[in-house]
């Protein structure tokens, strides 16, 4: 009896410590995936700008459709990376950048350039692209739309999270299809829905996959660890602040053993280098206060020397020295 309490109370101290340390890995996990979601929005709201911005290119010309528009859409997806550029009348009459003239039968895009909006696509047929498009105008009138192909694996590599990085994020909607599924060496995602991907893993801390997914549907933002084959994962996510979308931001568990190895060591270095600052500058400060000393009692000893002569002559002279003061004449 007394035996099975006290593994009990061992079981529990066990799972108390690995709650300790997966709050304290959360944290680190905590401080950079808000950075992560804000450099991916920036990054989209910066593609969405440049081709808002492009629409002084096709102004100069009355026919936005003519071949010389070809070379306007060539500058602008060389400029700022996008897969693919184009622009179209609102019948849905397109020419990109490599002079394809097609139809577009985007419904719901068209629906949000007449209403003079911006325009992100969800998932499309090919993988990791979204559609950005904005609205053409001449004489403050829509007439078309400028449009773009943007790869998230090109605003990965901006943010510098490649596809061997410790780090790795995933966009889906608020029903779980993936926006882009994240070709990250250290990723389990397989299916084209998060929910039956979390329903694989080993949830920790009696967390749902439903709370999860009703957590997304709320739109509020959460955080979880799950483990698979034995690999440990710390997740963040929330809200992108685009369309309904939300970015899962996940940190691969061994690598903060490492992490927290190579802040040590550098916190150390950065210590001992502070240290040895101080040291210096405390050296150059006496130095310069010895010298300081030196001189004054230098000018001291001399000033003394002066004053003992200046005495001396006065003591054995009969003229009478006196002080003059010019301004007031006394």
């Amino acid at each position: 009896m007394e035996t099975g309490r006290l593994s009990g109370e061992q079981d529990e101290e066990k799972r108390q410590e690995v709650r300790r340390k997966m709050e304290k890995d959360m944290e680190q996990v905590r401080s950079t995936s808000g950075f992560v979601t804000k450099l991916i929005s920036t990054e989209i709201e910066n593609l969405q700008a440049a081709l808002d911005s492009s629409q002084r290119l096709f102004l100069q010309t009355d026919d936005v459709q003519d071949e010389k528009s070809v070379g306007y859409l060539n500058d602008i997806q060389k400029k700022f990376g996008f897969e693919k550029v184009g622009i179209s009348d609102l019948e849905g009459n397109s020419l990109d950048n490599t002079g394809k003239r097609e139809k577009l039968n985007d419904d719901k895009m068209f629906r949000e350039i007449r209403n003079k909006q911006k325009y992100i696509s969800n998932v499309m047929n090919v993988s990791d692209i979204m559609l950005l498009a904005v609205p053409f105008y001449r004489d403050n009138r829509v007439e078309g739309v400028i449009w773009g192909h943007a790869s998230i694996s090109r605003i990965s590599e901006k943010i510098e999270l490649d596809d061997r990085s410790h780090r790795y994020f995933q966009i889906i909607d608020d029903t779980g299809l993936y926006i882009s599924d994240s070709g990250n060496v250290n990723s389990f995602a397989e299916d084209l829905n998060i929910w039956k991907e979390l329903e694989r893993y080993e949830i920790a801390d009696g967390i749902t996959v439903e709370q999860i997914r009703e957590t997304v549907e709320l739109g509020r933002s959460g955080e979880f660890y799950f483990s698979y084959k034995g690999k440990g994962r710390y997740v963040t996510y929330e809200p992108l602040g685009i369309n309904n979308w939300y970015v899962f931001s996940v940190l691969v568990e061994e690598y903060l053993g490492d992490y927290a190895s190579e802040i040590e060591k550098l916190f150390f270095s950065m210590l001992w280098g502070i240290i040895g600052s101080l040291l210096l500058l405390m050296g150059l400060i006496g130095y310069h206060i010895l010298t300081d000393m030196r001189d004054v009692r230098k000018h001291n000893e001399e000033l003394s020397m002066k004053n003992s002569l200046l005495f001396m002559v006065v003591k054995h002279t009969n003229d009478i020295p006196f002080e003059i003061n010019f301004s007031d004449n006394t």
